[in-house]
């Protein structure tokens, strides 16, 4: 199984105005079947010089992960481990589990974790040894999990 992956980025500018910016997509699947990560990634920056004293910036990255796992977290043998031996069926021969074997092989668990981060600034150059700076940012991560068990 191999990984696949593209990116890529761009940078430039005048002396006051500079940019940046970059892109990635990967997909790597895992060992497991149905197991699978795509990764998605975009950044970019603005940085601006204004005067020779006072500059700015804004910066954006956005980040996505999309998981596909075959088995729960706790994975499937440790469902065979807590099994009851006692209460054996021709569906759970291991014995009483949460699922039967096929239910352990056809469980979707899904977990899509989306990063976006934005950010700027501002700087000031009161004299060569003296600066000030602002800078403002937002943080926001939202992660969600949807689990199917046939």
């Amino acid at each position: 199984m191999s990984s696949k992956g593209t990116s890529v980025s761009v940078r430039g500018g005048t002396p006051g105005v500079k940019y940046f910016a970059s892109g990635r997509i990967a997909d790597k699947p895992g060992s497991a079947p149905k197991n699978a990560v795509e990764n998605y990634a975009f950044r970019t920056a603005l940085d601006f010089q204004h005067t020779d004293k006072f500059s700015s910036s804004f910066d954006v990255n956005i980040v996505r992960n999309n998981t596909d796992a075959t088995y729960p977290t706790w994975g499937a043998y440790a469902e065979y481990m807590l099994a009851n031996p006692a209460k054996e069926t021709p569906e759970r021969p291991y014995g009483e589990q949460d699922w039967t074997i096929q239910g352990a092989l056809d469980f979707t668990s899904v977990e899509e974790t989306d990063n976006r981060m934005l950010s700027g600034a501002l700087a000031y150059a009161w004299s060569p040894s003296i600066n000030s700076s602002l800078r403002v940012g937002l943080n926001d991560v939202n992660v969600e999990t949807t689990r199917w068990v046939p």
